[in-house]
């Protein structure tokens, strides 16, 4: 009752195929969530406008994560997480490929989401899109300017008109017990937003006036104040008031039940009564398909006071029956990252930072997230494990701090950051300078200079990558470990910047003498594509379309221990190159292209994705497509510019302009000074990425290996 217009305009908004953003805002307490529901399961359960219809609580969540959750929601792709970079690209192609009219239902949108810029590029995406996917959001604050007026509709939410909705909400004893004409000038005072109205209902005052004067003045502690008064009146407050102590507002009633259990015995029937008695006191609401109720983000506020105000010890015995319940959670599903999650959360919480700290790096797990590509949900937990062990010198470790730090690394590096990347690195190195040498410091130190070598590769920086692969392969002489054997395969693709082909061979082959298919056959294909780079950097294309075939064979065998679909289009990738050079069809080189690019987008790597659509460019040139060529490699420059791979950069900038070249002049240029004539005309943003890459002194040696090695094979046949 009392959003009776509110609801009108949503029902005609969501029948209008123009309309794609719906957005509900107003102040805390207006009841947003609840008129945005009415509409949202009226879809749901009808299903004549819309054929699927899908909820997400965006409560606490940052931009980044929120988008993935969306892309995971539209998406059939498997659960897998991508580098913010590229997810506003990822959902457009889901949302412009999809067949049918979907309602998504996003709540709760955080101020600084819905002000983000990650954010205001998916909604301009969806204005535009051109498939029915409505986006239905509630948030406290009103969307940016920019988006198309034709397809957003907005409603704010005020104080409620209706007398009888106000009654409603106040309940019966408070209508019982007060005159309707002086409720309605306690609500006019309080301003008759529905939260506030609850906390009248809840507090049920003999002087309502009084009490309204009083909420107006201090809406805090009266809040507290009325919460405080209605846990009197129920059975038992226990499980309830615990749950302030939980970091969502939708909890599952399988975690209340346990709640109850734990901190009161109550269970069976016990249990169902005391749901019915705070569904009835309207502490908790139920989430409409789902296992889920539902606490107001306010009231959930208040819970924490009062939690902290019963005292540590208490706090604690909460925090231990939350963590023991997820502990049972991650016992059946230790795939379950969100449950890890809270057990990460409730163990610092207790000051075990002990068991916290194994929840996420016991049996190599954040290794395994990282290859499921989850990178984005992980790096919460170790921002949390960092922080407390940062802030308690007694709980921890260095060599733990190290490690933390190193993972951040690693997920800097997925997530497209290398320079964040650097700085965790320049992080762990502190806290392992000056330390004993033990084995697990050593294996840390590998790990260290291993990641290292990987961002600065990425930077452009290659003598200082070569370096810190050198740290690794002198590290262990007799090559125990397979990470030494990775290492030389990479730093013989490192020479190959250099033009130190001999260099580049000696460790190429040792990477494979050193680890047979046999010892690692992930290893092994790993190092088979960089022999094969090698070979094709040098000129001998045949080789090294033997060795790139070779390797996609072995990594794309679903029964081979070398299965992995992120090395199988790196693979590909390669491959594509080797073939092109060697004369293969266009056409052709273009199908490899496009499998690797479809594996690239399954597994989340941002970067290959863009190198491999920058080749994609380099073959439509290769059939006279100039302007699909120009749009594809103008694209992957500022994908790799994005996330921060400088290297791939450059090269795809040099490409781009050898491409205008010959559009332009109807020939290739021969030297960079001929392709900076390209420059002319061309883009301010392209402009400028030019004058700080390709121009920069340290940068030469990479325009000139371009030059000399890629620029004939990739653009040989064009005239």
């Amino acid at each position: 009752m009392g959003r009776e217009q509110e609801i009108a305009r949503l029902h005609t908004a969501t029948s209008d195929a123009s309309v794609r953003i719906i957005s509900i805002y107003g102040v805390r307490g207006a009841g947003k969530t609840t008129t945005a529901s009415q509409i949202f399961y009226h879809h749901r359960d009808a299903g004549t406008v819309f054929d699927s219809t899908i909820y997400l609580s965006a409560h606490g969540t940052t931009e980044q994560v929120l988008l993935d959750e969306l892309y995971h929601m539209v998406s059939a792709a498997p659960k897998l997480s991508y580098a913010p970079a590229e997810l506003t690209a990822l959902l457009q192609i889901e949302i412009e490929a999809q067949t049918m009219d979907r309602l998504v239902f996003v709540d709760n949108v955080e101020d600084d989401v819905v002000e983000g810029e990650l954010f205001g590029e998916f909604l301009q995406m969806l204005s535009k899109t051109h498939s029915r996917c409505v986006l239905l959001l509630t948030s406290r604050v009103r969307l940016p300017g920019g988006i198309d007026a034709g397809s957003l509709c907005e409603i704010q939410l005020a104080a409620m008109r209706e007398p009888a909705a106000v009654l409603n909400i106040l309940g019966d004893s408070m209508r019982y017990r007060h005159p309707p004409g002086e409720l309605l000038r306690m609500a006019d005072v309080v301003g008759r937003l529905p939260q506030r109205l609850l906390y009248c209902r809840w507090a049920q005052p003999d002087d309502i006036q009084a009490f309204a004067q009083r909420f107006a003045q201090q809406q805090q502690p009266l809040s507290m104040e009325a919460l405080r008064l209605v846990l009197g009146r129920v059975s038992d407050p226990r499980p309830l008031l615990a749950c302030g102590l939980l970091r969502g507002t939708d909890i599952d009633k399988h975690l209340l039940s346990w709640l109850a259990q734990q901190l009161s015995g109550i269970t069976g029937a016990g249990f169902d009564a005391l749901l019915d008695e705070l569904l009835e006191h309207r502490l908790l609401a139920e989430v409409a398909g789902s296992n889920d109720v539902r606490i107001h983000p306010d009231t959930h506020v208040d819970l924490t006071r009062l939690c902290e105000q019963r005292g540590a010890a208490w706090m604690r015995t909460c925090h231990r029956v939350a963590r023991s319940y997820y502990r049972r959670r991650c016992a059946d599903n230790p795939a379950d990252i969100s449950s890890v999650g809270e057990l990460v959360h409730h163990g610092l919480a207790l000051g075990d930072f002990d068991s916290a700290y194994a929840a996420i790096f016991q049996d190599n797990q954040v290794e395994r997230w990282r290859q499921q590509a989850l990178s984005i949900r992980v790096e919460p937990m170790l921002e949390e494990l960092r922080s407390v062990g940062g802030l308690n010198t007694v709980i921890t470790t260095q060599e733990r701090r190290a490690s933390i730090a190193i993972a951040l690394a690693h997920i800097s590096s997925d997530l497209g950051r290398p320079k964040l990347c650097l700085e965790h690195l320049t992080a762990a190195q502190q806290y392992l300078d000056g330390i004993p040498r033990t084995a697990a410091v050593e294996r840390t130190l590998r790990d260290l200079w291993t990641q290292t070598a990987i961002s600065n590769a990425n930077l452009g920086n290659t003598a200082q990558c070569i370096d810190y692969y050198q740290r690794v392969i002198d590290s262990d002489d007799l090559v125990l470990e397979t990470q030494t054997a990775l290492c030389m395969g990479y730093l013989g693709y490192e020479y190959c910047d250099f033009e130190d082909f001999s260099a580049a061979r000696h460790w190429t082959q040792k990477a494979l003498d050193s680890c047979p298919r046999d010892r690692s056959p992930r290893a092994f294909s790993k190092n088979l594509s960089n022999r094969g780079l090698v070979l094709y950097f040098e000129g001998a294309v045949n080789e090294a379309a033997a060795h790139l075939r070779q390797a996609v064979e072995l990594v794309g065998d679903p029964g081979s221990e070398a299965y992995d679909i992120r090395e199988q289009a790196r693979a590909l990738s390669h491959l594509a190159m080797a073939e092109l050079a060697r004369g293969r069809p266009p056409a052709e080189v273009d199908g490899l292209l496009q499998q690797s690019l479809a594996l690239t987008k399954q597994a989340g790597d941002v970067r290959r994705m863009a190198l491999t659509e920058g080749r994609l460019g380099i073959v439509a040139a290769a059939v006279g497509d100039f302007a699909a060529a120009e749009q594809l490699l103008r694209g992957a420059v500022l994908a790799h510019h994005k996330v921060g791979d400088l290297r791939n950069m450059i090269f795809e900038l040099l490409a781009l302009l050898a491409v205008r070249h010959i559009r332009i002049y109807r020939s290739r240029g021969r030297t960079m000074n001929d392709l900076e004539r390209a420059t002319h005309g061309i883009a301010s943003d392209l402009a400028r990425l030019i004058s700080v890459s390709i121009a920069q002194p340290d940068k030469r040696y990479l325009v000139g290996f371009w030059l000399r090695r890629q620029y004939p094979r990739l653009f040989r046949e064009l005239r």
